[in-house]
Parts: C-alpha cells; structure tokens; sequence
C-alpha cells in the first residue's frame, strides 16, 4: 500500500550474525533505538544508563536525524557524553554504534 515491504531475510537473520556486522562482540547485549534521532525519544538517558551498565551491554542506534530537526543536539550530545573521559574508567570503548537504516 504505500510502503515498500521489508526483506523477509533480514528479519531472519541471526543475532550473532548482525551483531558482527556491527562489529560487535556475538555474546554481547545489544540494546537499540530505532527511527529518527530526537530528544524526547530519550537516547540521553540510554546513554546515561549504558554508562553504568557492565561492560557486555551495547547500544546500537539506527536512524538518523530527521530532515526538519537540524537544530537538535541529540546526536551531539551522545558523542560527547559517551566520549568523555569517565574519572572511573575510560568510556570511549566502542559500546555505542550509529547505524541508518536505509
């Protein structure tokens, strides 16, 4: 109806295998945020929490601003929190992936 349909492999896929497409561990836990990168959609707070969170958690946010927010520091905000230096442990660790979905 308006929407093309999705690839019924993709659906399929296996964790590990897009986990290592990710480039990440295959035994790690991914968290994700889909769609458009928006302050209210609280991608902060992700942050904030996988900040705390042990060290096999990883967040993978798909998306991308949309076209009409160029204002928002949303993404901003997550690289300099993220890759600021933690006064406990280094935190530039590669536990953070932006992706698009295209």
């Amino acid at each position: 109806m308006g929407c093309p349909e999705r690839d019924q492999a993709a659906l399929s896929r296996p964790r590990h295998d897009a986990k290592e497409q990710l480039g990440l561990p295959t035994d790690c836990i991914l968290l994700s945020i889909f769609g458009f990168v928006a302050a209210y959609k609280g991608h902060k707070w992700a942050v904030r929490a996988l900040k705390i969170l042990p060290p096999q958690y990883h967040l993978a946010i798909v998306g991308g601003l949309h076209p009409e927010s160029v204002s928002d520091d949303t993404i901003d905000y997550v690289l300099r929190t993220w890759t600021r230096e933690d006064q406990r442990r280094a935190v530039d660790d590669h536990r953070v992936r932006f992706t698009r979905d295209d």
